[in-house]
């Protein structure tokens, strides 16, 4: 599935991000990555990982620079997220 964006508010880019995340990535990201950080690409759905949410934002950023980041610390409560509606 392709995802193409256009969000006018960061809710809606929020809930768009949580849910790739429950629905595609959160079972395997909090067995294999706690505490890391998750940067999905909303646009295209793809999933960046890394310590720091500064180098998982990276990441999506290379790999797509029209990307729209939805940034979660795995196994955290969703009270730590983040997402990112600017131009990359």
């Amino acid at each position: 599935m392709t995802f193409t964006a256009s969000f006018d508010d960061v809710t809606h880019a929020a809930e768009e991000g949580e849910e790739l995340y429950a629905s595609r990535y959160q079972k395997d990201c909090e067995r294999d990555f706690p505490g890391y950080f998750a940067a999905i690409d909303i646009n295209t759905g793809k999933l960046h990982v890394a310590e720091f949410s500064e180098l998982a934002f990276r990441k999506a950023q290379e790999a797509n620079p029209d990307c729209v980041v939805h940034i979660v610390q795995i196994g955290a409560p969703s009270a730590v997220s983040m997402s990112y509606l600017f131009a990359c």
